[in-house]
C-alpha cells in the first residue's frame, strides 16, 4: 500500500483541533459588536447611549446613518424621540452619523439578494438564463 493516502491518528486529531479552534475563534470575532463611534468625541456632561443617541445638556441628538432625501426623516425622528422622552421637539436634533461599521445594515442586503422579497419570479423564467 502507498503511504500517500494514509493519515495518522495524531495528524487527524491535531488537524481537527486546529479547524475547530479556527471556527470557534471566527465565530467569536463575528459576534463581537462594533464599537460605538460617538464615544470618541464625548465632552463633559455628554452620554452616548447607543450609536444612534447622544444626550447632552442642550438636548438630545439623534444620528441618522442614511442620507435624508425628502422622506421627512429629520422631522419624524425628532418628533418620535421627543414624544418618547417627554421633551420639547426643539431640543432634539438629527445629524448624519460618522462613517462607521456600527451603522452597516446587513439585513437589507440579505433581503434583496438575489431578488427583492416583493418580486415574484415565475418558475419557467427563474430557470431560463
Amino acid at each position: 500500500m502507498s503511504t500517500l493516502g494514509k493519515i495518522t491518528r495524531r495528524a487527524f486529531v491535531i488537524g481537527s483541533a486546529a479547524i475547530t479552534g479556527g471556527v470557534l475563534f471566527g465565530y467569536y470575532k463575528y459576534k463581537q459588536p462594533y464599537p460605538n463611534p460617538l464615544t470618541r468625541d464625548l465632552h463633559d456632561g455628554e452620554a452616548a447611549l447607543t450609536p444612534y443617541v447622544l444626550i447632552n445638556a442642550t438636548g438630545v441628538t439623534i444620528i441618522a446613518p442614511r442620507a435624508e432625501m425628502g422622506q421627512g426623516v429629520r422631522t419624524s425622528l425628532a418628533a418620535m424621540v421627543a414624544e418618547e422622552l417627554d421633551i420639547d421637539v426643539h431640543s432634539v436634533t438629527v445629524e448624519h452619523g460618522p462613517a462607521s461599521k456600527a451603522y452597516y445594515n446587513a439585513a437589507v442586503l440579505e433581503e434583496g439578494a438575489p431578488f427583492p422579497p416583493t418580486t415574484t419570479v415565475p418558475w419557467p423564467m427563474a430557470c431560463e438564463t
